[in-house]
């Protein structure tokens, strides 16, 4: 069976003869390279070989955005009322990291300030929630943002 399959692929010139290649050695001709990598199923197939052994970081790139602005009254308002816990998932950096996580919490506007796209006035109480870095930016990832609620409810689901 062996023998039979070697012969069509060298008469199709896709194998070299046994003569060119060496008894029990299977030698792919140029022909037989270009079948072999059009029926290949996988693109773009990383050998370790073909990973660059230095990576650049750190150019300098400038570009324009909205800083939105905050007012640290409303920001310490919120946290003094609802204290340095995470809303969602009720980390509290003081008591996982000792005096270097004391007071350390991000404030997240439960409508987004680019949202409302104008100067506005704010309740602390009502309008912003503390929440650690981590659930803040989960609640950003997509647009709209996700509530507090519907990221405890993923978190709940991820749980289980």
């Amino acid at each position: 069976m062996v023998q039979w399959a070697r012969k069509k692929l060298v008469d199709y010139k896709y194998l070299h003869n046994a003569k060119e290649s060496g008894l029990g050695i299977w030698k792919l001709t140029p022909d037989g390279i270009k079948k072999a990598e059009s029926l290949s199923t996988r693109v773009n197939i990383d050998y370790p070989d073909d990973v660059p052994e230095t990576f650049y970081e750190g150019a300098v790139k400038q570009i324009k955005v909205n800083k939105y602005e905050r007012s640290k009254t409303a920001r310490d308002k919120c946290i003094d009322h609802y204290g340095c816990q995470c809303s969602v998932c009720n980390m509290d950096f003081e008591e996982t990291y000792g005096e270097t996580g004391k007071d350390y919490i991000h404030v997240h506007h439960i409508t987004p300030l680019s949202d409302i796209g104008e100067r506005y006035k704010l309740d602390p109480v009502k309008d912003l929630r503390p929440v650690c870095p981590n659930c803040h930016a989960m609640i950003h990832r997509q647009k709209p943002s996700l509530s507090i609620e519907a990221l405890k409810g993923l978190m709940k689901k991820a749980q289980k």
